[in-house]
């Protein structure tokens, strides 16, 4: 146990104490206080997180309809066989799936769920 003084009287008390027995100046509120600030810094945090994975679900869904496009255009447009398109419908719609979990990854973590 060591002494501490109070921060609204000067009054030397526990560090254990509820409250000041001067002043009654109470402990708690300030470790409230405390707590609702760390909490409010995680969540912007979390927040910050979730809108950077949002802007990277919307690039990587960019790439996938791309690529579907682009490999839809490689047969159609300069008569390749059937394989560059099936590979690139493919991998497009791989990146849209990828794209859809690191999206509602990033709205969880913003407290958006869909």
């Amino acid at each position: 146990m060591a002494l501490m003084t109070c921060p609204d009287c000067s009054h030397q008390m526990s560090d254990t104490a509820p409250a000041c027995p001067q002043c009654g100046w109470a402990r708690a509120a300030v470790a409230a206080n405390l707590a609702t600030a760390q909490h409010a810094a995680a969540k912007a945090k979390s927040d910050e997180e979730g809108a950077k994975l949002v802007r990277i679900s919307t690039l990587v869904m960019a790439i996938g309809l791309l690529l579907m496009l682009s490999g839809c255009g490689l047969t159609i447009g300069l008569g390749a066989g059937p394989l560059p398109a099936i590979a690139g419908v493919g991998l497009g719609f791989i990146a849209l799936v990828v794209s859809a979990v690191i999206g509602q990854v990033g709205r969880a973590k913003q407290g958006r769920i869909v």
